[in-house]
C-alpha cells in the first residue's frame, strides 16, 4: 500500500527452535525494544518543546518567532583580561528583559566564570 511501511512475515514451525535461532530472536527483540524506547523519548522530548513554545508564545503575548528572536539577543562571550579567562552575559536590552519578566524567567547572571587564563 502507497504510504504504508513494508512489512515482512516470519513464519515458524513451532517445537522445531536451534539455540542460534532463539539467540537471534533474543537480540532482534533486544533491540527493537531498545529502537522504541529511543523513539518514544524523541517524541516526548519534542513534545514538551513544543509545549515550552506554546507557553512562552501565550505569556509573551507573541509568536515564538518574535520571542526566540528577542531571547537570542543574549549571548555570553569568553574573553581573556589580566591574566584572567572571563565569561560573560552580554547587557540585556530592555525589552528583552522585560520579556523574561513576562515569562517568568530571571535575568542571566552577568558573570559565569573568572578563571585564571591557561599559559600560552
Amino acid at each position: 500500500m502507497d504510504g504504508m511501511p513494508d512489512v515482512t512475515l516470519i513464519v515458524e514451525v513451532k517445537g522445531y527452535e536451534k539455540e542460534q535461532d532463539r539467540a537471534k530472536y533474543a537480540a532482534a527483540e533486544k533491540w527493537v525494544r531498545a529502537v522504541n524506547h529511543h523513539f518514544q523519548a524523541h517524541v516526548t522530548i519534542s513534545v514538551l518543546a513544543l509545549l515550552l513554545e506554546r507557553i512562552a508564545e501565550i505569556r509573551a503575548g507573541d509568536t515564538w518567532r518574535n520571542v526566540a528572536a528577542k531571547l537570542g539577543q543574549i549571548k555570553v562571550v569568553e574573553y581573556d583580561r589580566a591574566g584572567a579567562r572571563v565569561l560573560q552575559t552580554t547587557e540585556v536590552r530592555e525589552e528583552t528583559a522585560a520579556l523574561l519578566k513576562q515569562l517568568g524567567v530571571p535575568l542571566p547572571p552577568r558573570f559565569h566564570a573568572i578563571e585564571r587564563a591557561p599559559a600560552t
